[in-house]
C-alpha cells in the first residue's frame, strides 16, 4: 500500500491533531484545535508539509498563542471600525473622534478591503508612501501608525488576531518645524499694512491673529460666524486630492473647536464681507466662503500666497 492511499487518521494524543489523507481533494488534510478550542484543517499535496503545519499549531497551543484570527475574513476595514467602537471606552472622545477620522480618511480608502489578519508590514509602509504623495505629513502618517499600533497589540493582546504586522513596520519620521514668534513690531506692521485692504486685512487677523492653517482658512464659511456670541467654529479644510482637485475635508484634528472673536476681528470680518457682496454677483459658483478664489469658488493656496507677497 502506497503512502497516498492511506485514508485513515493517524491517532495522536488528546489535542495534539490528526492528519489523514482526502481522496476527495486527493491533498493531505491536518486538523488542530486552537487555544480557543476550536478545530481547524488545512489541505497539503506533501505530508511533510502537513506535518509541518500540525507541529506549529501544537507549538502555538502549548505557548498559549493564536494562529487564528476569530474572523479569519474580517477585512481591515471591518475590523478598524470594530475596534474602535470597541476601544472607545478606553479613550478620551476626542481621541476617539481623531482616531475614526484617520480610520476612514487616510486607512479605509488605501487597504481597507485587504485581509486584517494576512496585513503585510509591506503593505502598511506602502500606506505610508501613499499617504505621503497625497500631501499629508510626517505627524499625520504618525497618527495612522499609532492607531493600527493600538488596534493590533489590543487584538493581539485579546486573542483576536494571531500576530502583530505592525511590530515589523518602521514608524515614519516626523518632519519637525519649530514654531517661531513673530516678534511685536512686525506683528504690528503687518496689521497696519494689510488695514488698506479689507479682504488681506481679514485674512492676516484670521491667519496671524487667530492661529488657523492654510486650509482652515479657505475651508471657512460665512456660516461659521456667530456675530451674536462673537465667535468663529472650525470644523473644514479645503484640500487638494491628486486627480480630484480642491474640496472640503474634515479638519486634520477630526474635532469641530470655537475661537472667540473680540471687537476688531468683527469689525475686520463685516467689512471684508461688505465689499465682497459688491463682487458676488460675477462669481461663477458661490459656496459661501469667507475666503473664495475669484470666480467664488475654493481659494487656490498658490494664488492666496501671490496675494499676499504683493502686499
Amino acid at each position: 500500500m502506497t503512502e497516498v492511499k492511506v485514508a485513515h487518521k493517524q491517532r495522536r494524543a488528546n489535542g495534539q491533531g490528526s492528519i489523514y489523507w482526502s481522496e476527495k481533494r486527493k491533498r493531505w488534510s491536518a486538523s488542530a484545535f486552537d487555544i480557543h478550542n476550536k478545530r481547524h484543517s488545512k489541505f497539503f499535496k506533501r505530508k511533510q508539509d502537513a506535518e509541518n503545519w500540525l507541529h506549529e499549531q501544537r507549538i502555538a497551543r502549548q505557548l498559549g498563542n493564536s494562529t487564528y484570527a476569530l474572523d479569519s475574513k474580517a477585512t481591515v476595514a471591518e475590523f478598524l471600525l470594530a475596534f474602535i467602537e470597541q476601544y472607545r471606552g478606553n479613550i478620551r472622545p476626542n481621541t476617539y473622534r481623531n482616531y475614526r477620522e484617520t480610520i476612514t480618511s487616510r486607512i479605509i480608502p488605501y487597504i481597507g478591503t485587504l485581509n486584517a489578519a494576512k496585513l503585510a508590514p509591506q503593505s502598511i509602509e506602502k500606506l505610508y508612501g501613499d499617504l505621503r504623495e497625497k500631501g499629508y505629513r510626517g505627524g499625520s502618517i504618525k497618527i495612522v501608525h499609532r492607531v493600527l499600533s493600538v488596534a493590533y497589540n489590543h487584538a493581539v493582546r485579546m486573542e483576536i488576531m494571531p500576530k502583530n504586522p505592525m511590530l515589523k513596520v518602521r514608524i515614519p519620521k516626523v518632519d519637525s518645524v519649530p514654531t517661531r514668534h513673530i516678534p511685536l513690531e512686525d506683528y504690528q506692521m503687518i496689521l497696519m499694512s494689510a488695514s488698506s485692504d479689507p479682504y488681506m486685512h481679514a485674512r492676516i487677523i484670521v491667519g496671524m491673529c487667530m492661529g488657523l492653517r492654510s486650509g482652515e482658512v479657505f475651508g471657512l464659511k460665512w456660516s461659521d460666524v456667530d456675530w451674536k456670541n462673537k465667535r468663529l467654529t472650525i470644523e473644514r479644510q479645503v484640500q487638494r486630492v491628486k486627480g480630484q482637485g480642491l474640496d472640503f475635508h474634515p479638519v486634520k484634528q477630526g474635532t469641530v473647536r470655537t475661537i472667540p472673536l473680540d471687537a476688531n476681528w468683527l469689525i475686520a470680518l463685516e467689512e471684508h464681507r461688505y465689499f465682497q457682496d459688491l463682487e458676488r454677483g460675477s462669481w461663477r459658483i458661490d459656496r459661501g466662503l469667507i475666503f473664495p478664489g475669484p470666480n467664488g469658488d475654493f481659494l487656490d493656496a498658490k494664488l492666496d500666497w501671490k496675494r499676499s507677497e504683493e502686499h
